[in-house]
């Protein structure tokens, strides 16, 4: 979180559940049957369990999972049970009170916990929590590693993106990750199933109950696979997280599903082959932060 917090939008900036529901109806005729919700904080929207009950309810809707910080997860998981849901994945970046305090701007790592506890006991019930790596929390590495010794969830350590303010941030990657778990755990050993559709490489860790991933796009460059597209709050599809190109769909939805159809199919089709991460000039670049593009 940055120290001088983020710009806010106005409630008439962001796209109505309804509106969003109509998009994925869209999404659906064009093949796409697995919904992530992610923000932002999507917990923090009134309404959001009914919303997912309802995008789970589309015809053609596969899975619908969730990106969360945790912070009110174990208030709502009877809801999202209820709801559906088919898979969460938690934010943390320290198991430490005082380092995930200094990251997040905020002292609630209880609440975190407690609501990773309160997914973590159903039963097969996908819950993957997910650390960004970052040389503030270097010493936290193993500490959530941990996390996965005794519980059946995935711990997955994620290269961040040089978007935004972290532009200019230091570097640091899964090399650096591998090397302290395998030093500390033994050698990770590559699960064979992957836990999802999406780039995450999963291992196993001998002793260890849950799995171990790395979202590498930086030194592990997936792009050959990338399936993916995001849809910011305001109704702007991104076919790629490092550029600008794209297609504002709320204004086209608004004269009519199928003009939103053909301006997504046409951006889809123009969806790039590969970021350039690193490389200091590129047309297009988006400079939004993860957190205006739903990272």
């Amino acid at each position: 979180m940055p120290e001088e917090g983020i710009r806010e939008l106005r409630h008439e900036d962001i796209l109505s559940y309804e509106e969003i529901l109509r998009l994925c109806r869209v999404f659906i005729c064009l093949g796409v049957n697995k919904f992530k919700v992610t923000g932002g904080e999507p917990l923090a929207r009134r309404g959001v369990c009914e919303f997912i009950a309802a995008l789970k309810a589309l015809p053609g809707a596969e899975s619908v999972t969730l990106t969360t910080n945790g912070v009110r997860l174990a208030e709502f998981m009877p809801a999202l049970t209820k709801a559906g849901i088919d898979g969460i994945n938690v934010s943390l970046d320290s198991p430490d009170r005082r380092r995930y305090a200094e990251i997040a701007r905020r002292d609630l790592l209880p609440a975190v916990l407690e609501g990773l506890e309160a997914a973590a006991v159903l039963p097969d019930f996908r819950l993957k929590l997910n650390c960004v790596i970052l040389s503030a929390n270097a010493d936290d590495w193993l500490g959530l590693a941990e996390m996965a010794r005794d519980r059946a969830l995935a711990v997955r350590f994620i290269e961040r993106m040089p978007l935004g303010v972290a532009e200019r941030a230091e570097q640091i990657g899964e090399a650096e990750v591998r090397s302290a778990l395998e030093a500390a755990y033994g050698p990770l050993q590559p699960e064979e199933l992957p836990l999802g559709p999406g780039p995450a490489v999963y291992y196993k860790l001998e002793g260890f109950k849950g799995r171990i991933g790395f979202i590498s796009a930086l030194s592990h460059k997936f792009c050959r696979s990338c399936r993916r597209l995001r849809l910011t709050s305001s109704g702007f599809l991104k076919t790629c997280l490092q550029y600008s190109t794209g297609v504002n769909l709320r204004p086209l939805l608004a004269e009519s599903p199928e003009k939103a159809r053909q301006a997504a199919a046409e951006a889809i089709e123009r969806k790039p082959a590969e970021h350039f991460f690193g490389k200091s000039e590129l047309p297009f670049r988006d400079g939004a932060a993860m957190n205006q593009i739903g990272g």
